[in-house]
């Protein structure tokens, strides 16, 4: 496994989890 592809990949979990937190917030906005 290269280096850059596992940073690649953290990066792209980073982005993953930030996109299901805003998710997750519009989510409970909308619940309101």
């Amino acid at each position: 496994m290269k280096k850059e592809q596992s940073t690649h990949n953290t990066r792209r979990e980073m982005l993953a989890g930030m996109g299901l937190a805003t998710l997750g917030l519009i989510g409970l906005n909308s619940a309101w």
